[in-house]
């Protein structure tokens, strides 16, 4: 996949940081509000961690759920219903304020059970936040050896591995370590001249 990382360099957006500034850990996910992104898997380990693990926390669910309204709906009685607070549905967002979501951010988590190349688990490294998601799809090719793979969803033993990434300061340096490298290996592929071999063979001699 072709990715202009440089888009992330662009200024936040000012009102997204001056809203969400606090002493607050953040959780982030990036992608489409839909069914096979398993938000409510994402909810459910936030509701662990906010309770037992990190009381002053946050989660941004950051993507356009149109399409998908009734399971936005679904998600919202979710939120309600486990009494949780701080979920920020933030629906479709500019470039500038998905850079200042991903600025505020402490750990990107994704529970995708289908997933294809994963853009948004680069860009997370690309602003050096710990990358945790369920080994499914092409998650594993996308993330090249870093962040941390899970193989299993149990809301209690991801949030305690949440609070270790975001408290154990050597341990989330060493995941940094994996995905600096792993960023390394995905920007030294030439994407354009990948491009044009796939296509020389499409075309055929001329």
């Amino acid at each position: 996949l072709a990715m202009n990382l440089e888009a992330l360099d662009e200024p936040p957006d000012p009102v997204v940081m001056s809203r969400f500034k606090d002493a607050r850990k953040n959780l982030i996910f990036v992608g489409r509000v839909a069914p096979n992104k398993k938000i409510e898997d994402l909810v459910r380990v936030f509701c662990a961690w906010q309770r037992y693990v990190e009381p002053e926390s946050r989660l941004f669910i950051v993507g356009d759920g149109r399409g998908f309204e009734h399971y936005s709906r679904r998600l919202a009685e979710m939120v309600s219903h486990l009494r949780i607070d701080e979920v920020v549905f933030t629906g479709a967002v500019t470039q500038s304020e998905l850079n200042a979501y991903y600025r505020l951010s402490d750990v990107f988590l994704g529970l995708s059970e289908h997933e294809g190349y994963g853009a948004p688990l680069i860009e997370a490294m690309r602003f050096d936040i710990p990358v945790v998601a369920f080994d499914a799809g092409a998650v594993r090719d996308t993330l090249h050896g870093g962040g941390i793979l899970l193989t299993e969803k149990k809301p209690e033993v991801v949030a305690e591995l949440l609070g270790m990434v975001t408290r154990d300061q050597a341990f989330r340096a060493a995941v940094l370590r994996t995905q600096a490298s792993a960023l390394a290996r995905i920007r030294s592929v030439d994407i354009g001249a990948r491009l044009d071999q796939v296509l020389g063979r499409v075309e055929g001699p001329r």
